[in-house]
């Protein structure tokens, strides 16, 4: 009897701060890979299917990935409450900061601290050396 799995993947664009912040952390058992535009959940993947982690230009890369947990909006202030410093930032101040110029580089200026952040639960989260990273081609 043979039996076929379908595993689905999702390749997110990751913010290159965000994963040399989170890559020199050896011990964590989650990271929160939040969307700050995106209001709308990611419906691509389930729980414990893959999450790949692309680089944004200049660097085109496959650089880690992690196993989809869950996702939720969460107010800015709840989100550093629950993730603290596995959202990729040392403090509060550098997490509302690059928030909310992501959100002002779009536009929504005046809704960047109150809309919800868009936080989707990485596990098992591997950061690859830079030697390893899969060029990603547009």
């Amino acid at each position: 009897m043979n039996c076929l799995v379908t595993l689905k993947a999702y390749v997110a664009v990751t913010d290159f701060d965000w994963f040399h912040y989170l890559s020199n952390d050896s011990g964590l058992d989650e990271v929160n890979f939040w969307r700050p535009l995106a209001q709308q959940h990611v419906h691509a993947v389930s729980p414990g299917e893959p999450f790949f982690l692309r680089l944004k230009q200049p660097y085109h890369a496959v650089a880690g990935f992690g196993f989809f947990a869950t996702q939720s909006s969460l107010p800015i202030y709840l989100a550093w409450d629950v993730f603290g410093p596995k959202n990729g930032d040392p403090d509060f101040t550098r997490f509302l900061a690059r928030i909310t110029a992501y959100r002002t580089r779009r536009g929504s200026s005046n809704e960047a601290l109150t809309l919800p952040l868009n936080c989707i639960v990485l596990r098992d989260v591997v950061f690859l050396p830079e030697r390893e990273w899969l060029p990603w081609l547009d």
